[in-house]
């Protein structure tokens, strides 16, 4: 349990008020006492000392203040044995955080080990003389996240196709006979308007091509994002991409999170009470954050953010310690896609720039 600085401020106010009645009431009790042995009668001189009044007076002063020293003894040995409780406290604190720490830049480099392993088998349409032929592509790790990003959009343009219709070698026919017409233009000396529209549409069917490559691959059913919100909607584009990478990207982001949980575990367990000797302060474990987060470049952070869609655990915790607060806007997909992650602030260039 942590305490406030306000409550150990009126707990010292407290223990000191209780001080100064106890001195007083000792100050009021010697002084009633005095005043009644002079009243009557007892004088002190060193050459005619009443020995049995002096006696007297001694005894009842002491009768008086034993259960008061009794007190203050016991409580002098209970802060004895709490100033050895704290001591003890505060060096297993310090061990504990050693060792967290430890295994905190172990899972950090294992992190960056996981990175650097990273690949993606993506396939693509490429042009080969007149024909698309499909080809393989792996990317390296240092690219992984920005063809990652692309993917997605690309994906997200092909929701409204049918998958079913693809038909390579119909596709391959159809763009022979464009190709052919614009070989039979290429005779002329002047080019024709007819040819320019002939060209423009060639290129229209590459993209719808590709966009029906891509249905392809994914295995998308345009059903599967009708009638939903865009939040939803990006969910589902990003499991369907997850679905066909998950061996090649999950590991690493299922690792980010167990890291981010282990501090947030590790914080919660090593919270206790403040003193002025041993102050956990919240910005230390923001610390290790921002030293976690600083590691990630801009497309990683962003792929984080839509991997953290599917995930209600890994956003709320992403959330709570300000994961994304670093995320540009303009890296997004779409702009407007700040509004899926609620109580997050995404901020453009500029006002990052601002802020600064």
């Amino acid at each position: 349990m942590i305490v406030k600085h306000g409550d150990k401020f009126n707990k010292r106010w407290l223990l000191g008020k209780f001080w100064s009645l106890v001195l007083s009431v000792v100050l009021l009790y010697i002084t009633l006492l005095v005043s009644v042995y002079y009243l009557s009668g007892y004088r002190f001189g060193f050459h005619n000392i009443d020995l049995k009044a002096t006696d007297n007076f001694l005894i009842e002063v002491g009768t008086g203040l034993t259960p008061i020293i009794a007190m203050a003894s016991i409580w002098l040995l209970f802060k004895t044995l709490k100033s050895q409780q704290f001591e003890i406290q505060n060096n297993q604190y310090k061990f504990e955080i050693q060792q967290f720490e430890n295994k905190l830049f172990q899972l950090l480099k294992f992190q960056y080990d996981i990175r650097q392993t990273l690949s993606l088998d993506i396939k693509k349409l490429v042009r080969v003389k007149t024909e698309l032929k499909e080809v393989s592509l792996v990317v390296p790790s240092k690219d992984v996240f920005k063809l990652a990003l692309i993917e997605l959009k690309n994906i997200s343009k092909a929701t409204t196709i049918d998958a079913i219709q693809y038909n390579i070698e119909q596709i391959n026919t159809d763009l022979e006979r464009d190709y052919h017409a614009i070989d039979n233009y290429n005779q002329n000396i002047d080019i024709p308007e007819d040819r320019l529209n002939i060209e423009d549409n060639l290129d229209l069917e590459r993209d719808k091509y590709s966009l029906f490559y891509y249905a392809f691959i994914y295995q998308m059913n345009p059903l599967n994002f009708k009638n939903i919100s865009d939040e939803s909607k990006w969910r589902r584009i990003y499991a369907v991409f997850l679905r066909r990478h998950f061996s090649s990207i999950n590991a690493y982001f299922n690792h980010f999170y167990a890291i981010v949980k282990f501090i947030d575990a590790t914080r919660g367990r090593l919270t206790v009470t403040i003193t002025d000797k041993n102050e956990i302060i919240e910005d230390l474990w923001k610390e290790y954050i921002f030293f976690l987060v600083s590691q990630l470049p801009p497309n990683e952070l962003t792929m984080l953010f839509y991997h953290s869609l599917l995930y209600k655990s890994h956003s709320h915790l992403y959330r709570k310690y300000g994961i994304f607060d670093g995320l540009v806007k303009e890296k997004l997909i779409e702009t407007n896609h700040i509004t899926f992650m609620k109580g997050v602030k995404i901020r453009g260039i500029k006002e990052h720039f601002k802020e600064d």
